[in-house]
């Protein structure tokens, strides 16, 4: 809200108030009144089952704090706008540490209680596949390159629920990795982006044009980083979301054929994304030569550890 000079900005900024504001307030009155009769944060599920009515409503509460974080489809509507209204930074931020915090509370509240969790957890399994489908057409028909990547970014955040149900090491595995594959992944494109921005002063997909002959070096940073949004092997991508594909044969056979429409979509806009910018007509004001060693020294770290951690996840 406070950088910049786009009017958007504070209808962003309000978006992300609002809708982290009200979403948290029911789970902040929830820890004070456990900490008042505990003097603890811990969760203890059988006070809980004893000291709260209408448990299922309270539920709610718990999860709809780190829905809205990760955001689950309908309660996304605020980080399209926070990323492509957001400075740099603000998205580096936001997609490589803010949105993980919410996967990750989601799955300690689920490993509290299972058993009432799978109960519902079809509700939310469809949701999340259907949403997942809508937003990867919607990448489609995108002009604005920050904002494709922004719905690209909830898309494939939303497969992480698909595998919610199961509780084995492999899954549990299977959805930290891909948190992790994710915010080096986003918070790369994002970064490159911004020298696209500082270079045309435009994110439109129009006025990006020709960068293989522009600038081979932005070009390269590029297309590995088109390879991992489709999770081209030997990446951390492509282990995560084997372990995904594990998860959802697990759970349901048949949306194993939907998934595989998910992951077409996915690699028809990334390919479409990477042809656009790199070839075309060459636009006289694009001039994104990477003379700092900074810039490359941060999109190679990104790529670095993309790459190397899955020797990590081997050995563990």
């Amino acid at each position: 809200m406070g950088w910049g000079y786009r009017t958007e900005r504070i209808q962003a900024g309000t978006y992300l108030f609002l809708y982290t504001l009200i979403a948290s307030l029911p789970f902040l009155t929830f820890l004070i009144f456990i900490f008042n009769n505990n003097k603890t944060f811990l969760f203890d599920y059988y006070f809980f089952l004893k000291n709260f009515f209408n448990r299922k409503i309270w539920w709610i509460f718990i999860r709809i704090v780190f829905i809205v974080k990760i955001p689950i489809f309908i309660l996304h509507i605020w980080l399209p706008k926070a990323h492509v209204e957001a400075p740099v930074s603000g998205s580096i931020i936001l997609a490589g540490i803010l949105l993980k915090l919410g996967r990750y509370g989601f799955i300690k509240i689920f490993c509290t209680e299972i058993s009432k969790f799978i109960n519902n957890e079809s509700i939310i399994y469809s949701i999340r596949i259907t949403g997942s489908i809508i937003i990867r057409l919607n990448c489609i028909r995108q002009k604005d390159l920050k904002c494709l990547v922004a719905y690209s970014s909830i898309a494939h955040m939303n497969i992480i629920i698909l595998s919610i149900v199961s509780i084995t090491w492999i899954r549990i595995k299977g959805r930290i990795i891909i948190i992790i594959a994710h915010g080096l992944r986003s918070s790369g494109i994002f970064f490159i982006l911004n020298r696209f921005y500082l270079s045309t002063k435009s994110r439109r997909i129009i006025v990006i044009k020709n960068l293989l002959i522009i600038s081979s070096i932005l070009s390269f940073f590029w297309i590995i980083l088109c390879c991992l949004n489709i999770s081209c092997p030997p990446s951390i991508n492509f282990i995560s979301e084997i372990f995904i594909i594990i998860s959802i044969y697990a759970f349901n056979f048949n949306s194993i054929i939907i998934f595989f429409f998910i992951l077409l979509f996915r690699g028809f806009y990334s390919i479409l994304l990477y042809t656009i910018v790199n070839h075309g007509n060459k636009n006289l004001n694009f001039n994104t030569n990477i003379y700092s060693l900074r810039d490359e020294l941060i999109l190679f770290f990104h790529l670095f550890f993309s790459f190397s951690l899955i020797l990590i996840i081997f050995i563990l």
